[in-house]
């Protein structure tokens, strides 16, 4: 399924992959690619956590981004 075509926000589960730096990614098993998840929208999520995360609506950029909305299992 490509995200990057719809321009409605949508929730996946996956399992959260932190980066030092502060940003982090989720891996989804419904997606071809990783959801991009800013600094600002970590939360308190940790790397290997699985969390519910909400995409925002695609605005043209690389990549899908997103917002952890909730940490299903740590």
């Amino acid at each position: 399924m490509s995200e990057k075509r719809n321009n409605k926000s949508r929730e996946y589960e996956g399992s959260f992959i932190g980066n030092p730096k502060g940003f982090g990614f989720v891996r989804c098993e419904d997606l071809d690619e990783d959801i991009f998840i800013p600094e600002e929208n970590v939360k308190d999520a940790m790397h290997g956590d699985t969390v519910l995360v909400r995409t925002s609506p695609y605005a043209g950029g690389r990549r899908i981004e997103g917002e952890i909305r909730k940490i299903l299992k740590r």
